[in-house]
Order: structure tokens, then sequence, then C-alpha cells
């Protein structure tokens, strides 16, 4: 079961060092998918496969902007929590 997540220290601090782990975890993780990108496809397929990926990333994050705030104004943060969760595994999956 999911613990609630709400506004008060300790969950914010666990929010906040979350969010540095995901920083620190994405650099290394994009690397990893350019060079089984650059091993996958060569030449104008390989600029075509990493615009793909960079626009599919981006769509993801600008989909994630505008979801989850009506998802927190009509349900709940736990929910958008749930629901930024279930957008990370997809985008690992992905990946």
């Amino acid at each position: 079961m999911l613990a609630s997540v709400s506004f008060n220290c300790g969950n914010y601090l666990l929010m906040v060092l979350s969010k540095l782990i995901f920083g620190l975890g994405f650099e290394p993780m994009n690397m990893a998918k350019n060079i089984i990108l650059a091993g996958w496809f060569f030449g104008g397929e390989l600029s075509f496969a990493n615009n793909i990926s960079l626009a599919l990333s981006r769509w993801v994050s600008f989909i994630n902007g505008v979801v989850t705030p009506r998802i927190t104004t009509e349900f709940g943060i736990t929910e958008a929590f749930i629901f930024g969760s279930f957008l990370c595994l997809i985008s690992a999956f992905s990946s």
C-alpha cells in the first residue's frame, strides 16, 4: 500500500532526496540509451532514432505537466503521485 503524500517535513525531505537521486541517475541512463541507439542504428537512421527518442521524452514531459495538475485537483495528490510514478515506469521501460 502506498503512503499518503502530504506537505510535511518528513515527506518533503523524502521528495527532495528522491528528486536528487532521480537527477543523478538521469544522465547515465540517457548516455546508456544513446550508446544502445548508436549500436543499433547507423548514419541517417541514427539521427532519426535519436530525434524520435528525444521527441517522445519531451512529449511525455509535456503530458505530465498538463495532466498531473488536473489529476491533483480532481482526485488528490496521492493519485497524482501514482500517475507520475506510472509515467516514470513507462519512460524507463521504453528507454
